[in-house]
This record gives C-alpha cells, structure tokens and sequence, in this order.
C-alpha cells in the first residue's frame, strides 16, 4: 500500500467517525449539502423523566417549607406554654399572699386542722384553691421542642440566611433525615421507621450492658420462676407475665434490682444521704459507662455508620459529657414515669395517649416499637396495642419501685412528704439509685428473655 492510499483511506475513516449517518447508497449523486446534519432531539421519554424530575425536587422543596412552618408553630405554641405556667406561678404567689394578709400572720390557722402537719395543711389547701399546673402533654410539648430546635436549627438557618448556598443544607438535610431534621420534617412512616433502626441500635448493646451489670456484682444472671416459686431473691427472679421487651417482673424482684442498684452507687458511702448532688454514673467504669451510653443511643450525635459513630463515642467523647447527657436523659424518663402514674395512664392501659405519644415514650425508655413489638401472647393485636400494653407493663413496674422509695428512707419523707406511698417526682429525679435502674432495666429484661426461653414460653401458653 502506498502512502496516497495510506492517506485516503486515513481521510475516509475520520469523515465516516465524524459523520455516524452517512448518505444513503442509493443516490451517490446527492449533494453534500442536502445531507441531513446530526442533531440532537430530546425524545419524549427523556423530557418526561426531566419534568419528574423537576416535580420530585419542588415537591421536597415545599415539604421542607412545610416542615419549617410546622417548627415554627411549636415554638410558638411552646411559647404561649411557658406564658401560661409563668402566669399560673404568680397567681399562685397572688392567692397566697393575699390569704396569708386577710386571715392574719399566724399560717397554721389558715389551713384544714384535720391534717397533722404544717406542710399537709399547707398542701391541701394549695391543692384545692389553686390552678392546675401544667399537664404532661404540654411539659412533653416543652422538651420535645426544644430536642426539636437543638436537631434542626443549623439546617433550617442554613437554608434561609444563605442565599443560593442554602440548598446545600437542604440537599444535606434530605439525604440524612434522621439526624439533620426534627419530626416536623418526617412523615408518619419516616418517624416509625426511624424508631425501628434507633431501637435495632440499642438492642445491639443489651447484653453487653446487662453483661456488665451482673460483672459488677461478680455473679451471673439470676434465673427465672413464677411468683408462686420464689424464694431466694439472690438467685431467682419472678415474673407475672411476658411481653416484648422481656419477662414483666413482680414488685420483689423489682426491689431487689433496685437494692443492687443501691450498692452499685453506694458500695464505700457509710451515709448514701451525703452524696445526693453526685452524678449516678461517676463511681462507674469506663467501660460500663459506655455500655450504657451506647444502649442509650448517644451515638447518634455523629452522622455516620453505627460502626464509626460507636467507635467515636468510646474513643473521642469524654467522660462528663456522656455523665451530663444521660442524667439529663433519665431524668426525663423518670419525671414521665411519674406524671403517667399519677394522671392514672397505668390504670387505664395507656389508652388516653395518642399513637405518637406512645410510640416517643416507648423508645425513650428502650421498650420495644413498631414491628418489634409483638405481642407474645398469641393473641392477633396491632402493633401500636401491643406498644400501649408494652408502656403499662413497665410503669407497672416502675409504680412498685417508686412506692418502695417513698418508705426507704425516713429523711426522704421528712423532706418530700410522699403522696398515696410515691415519693414526689423532685425526690425521684434526685435518686441516683433509680438513674441507674431506669437504664439498665430494658437490658436486664431482654437478657432475662434471651436465657429463661423455657420458663418464658410456658408463662405465655398460661396466659
């Protein structure tokens, strides 16, 4: 071959890869000029999907302005809240005070003299002539909205201060959901499914914790027999019935879990009163500590995998921080526990509580939601049934407990005079023996279920 046809034929590969439709063979004597140029036509599928496309990205976009006016009425809504409280406290100081001028300065003559004390006649009296005080749908209202702002503000400022860069947050704020917006973002599917991972999270961690637990006391964990076969608390602990979340203790059992707790704080205190101000966690281990907090979920503050934000909270968190994020957290699910009891939620089976309502209170406490709610009875029950029974089976709990405090210590009731056998809800928040019972019992209940198969599954074919 020679170099001219070497060239040519370079020439005709380059015009035909130029030119991927070439005239057609049947009239070489077309002009060049009437050779259809290749352009490019949009075809109906492509622009449909563009237009899709578009709709899904004004329809997130509406969802999010949705969710910020959403917030917005929270914040307000918990606004007009603290107005109401604030207002109730000084008709409270009002009412007082005028009673105390007109009847005179000697207080005890004020008061019913059926009651023996002071401070009885005082509260009667307060009880009975005073406005109600905030309810706990409205205190539930306060926290929730402020985790709500804590969750999302840095998002939402994003998105509204910083014009064109903003949509970064928005973009940022639809790929992870879960930890860059509040439930006023979520639909109702979203939030159930995030209750579900966050609970598979914690369960991950049960029996490490309920592991450590036990260590602590160089023993292994106790048996389980029906109420009618215990004897030694030390050894066995009896059960009423079988939910979910693991065995549904007696009131013994459940005081002597809370005498373990008791020692577990105030193993080397010869007076345990002199150390009521002292963080629940502070004589722990590391190790046992973080435990908790990973049952406990704070691992969630890293947006990342639960293998690398696990690792983080044990590695790069410190020590007081996790100590201040827990008590906060159990003191929260103690003063709920309390206000349920005593607007009588227990005894009606959590049925005055909203489908949301009972789903927030179970996954704080580390119950069983959504799927993983089961009812083990046998018996065919929604899921949000089986979480109202799951929520009354552990204030049944806690209800027994909270009446053992009330008569544990005389001191106590001196100082927080306790109504129909509870202790008040300032005495138990301050219980650091009932901090470390509240977050270590999901764990010990699971544990229970996982190694007492036999006597579970008899107690569920008698109920």
């Amino acid at each position: 071959m020679t170099a001219t046809s070497r060239n040519l034929t370079a020439s005709l590969i380059r015009w035909h890869s130029s030119h991927p439709n070439p005239p057609n063979a049947s009239s070489p004597t077309e002009p060049v000029s009437q050779i259809p140029s290749q352009t490019t036509v949009r075809s109906p599928r492509n622009a449909n999907e563009e237009a899709g496309i578009l709709s899904q990205l004004l329809s997130t976009i509406q969802h999010f302005n949705n969710g910020i006016s959403r917030l917005k009425s929270d914040v307000r809504t918990s606004h007009l809240i603290r107005e109401a409280e604030a207002t109730r406290i000084q008709l409270h100081r009002k009412i007082l005070r005028e009673r105390e001028q007109r009847e005179g300065r000697n207080a005890d003559d004020i008061y019913d003299v059926e009651c023996t004390s002071f401070a009885e006649r005082r509260k009667k009296w307060l009880e009975k002539h005073l406005p109600r005080k905030t309810i706990r749908r409205s205190n539930r209202h306060l926290h929730q909205t402020q985790r709500d702002l804590r969750t999302t503000l840095p998002t939402v400022l994003g998105f509204i201060v910083l014009p064109g860069v903003g949509y970064g947050f928005l973009f940022m704020g639809i790929m992870f959901p879960r930890f860059l917006l509040s439930r006023q973002f979520h639909t109702r599917e979203q939030r159930k499914e995030f209750a579900m991972e966050e609970y598979k999270e914690r369960r991950r961690w049960f029996e490490r914790l309920a592991g450590d637990f036990w260590g602590s006391f160089m023993r292994a964990c106790p048996q389980l027999v029906f109420c009618e076969h215990a004897k030694k608390r030390d050894e066995v602990l009896s059960l009423i019935s079988v939910d979910a979340a693991g065995p549904v203790l007696d009131e013994p059992s459940m005081i002597h879990i809370y005498d373990l707790c008791y020692k577990l704080i105030y193993r080397d205190e010869a007076s345990p009163h002199s150390r009521v101000n002292t963080s629940a966690f502070s004589t722990l281990p590391i190790s046992h500590l973080h435990s908790i907090s990973l049952a406990c979920n704070l691992s969630s503050i890293f947006p990342l995998p639960a293998v690398a934000s696990s690792a983080l909270l044990q590695f790069c968190v410190p020590r007081p921080f996790l100590e201040s994020r827990l008590t906060h957290l159990v003191e929260d699910i103690i003063a709920d526990d309390a206000t349920l009891l005593e607007e009588g939620h227990c005894e009606a089976g959590c049925d005055g509580m909203t489908d949301e309502e009972v789903l927030d209170a179970c996954l704080s406490r580390g119950l069983p939601v959504a799927r993983f709610a089961r009812d083990t009875s046998g018996e065919a029950m929604g899921e949000i049934q089986c979480m109202r029974t799951l929520l009354t089976n552990h204030l049944k709990m806690m209800s027994g407990v909270m009446k053992y405090r009330g008569e544990c210590s005389v001191r106590e009731q001196q100082l927080f005079p306790a109504k129909d056998g509870v202790c008040s809800k300032s005495s138990l928040v301050r219980d650091v023996a009932l901090h470390v019972l509240v977050l270590h019992l999901p764990a010990i209940r699971y544990q229970l279920l996982e190694t007492n198969t036999e006597v579970t599954k008899k107690c569920q074919e008698m109920n």
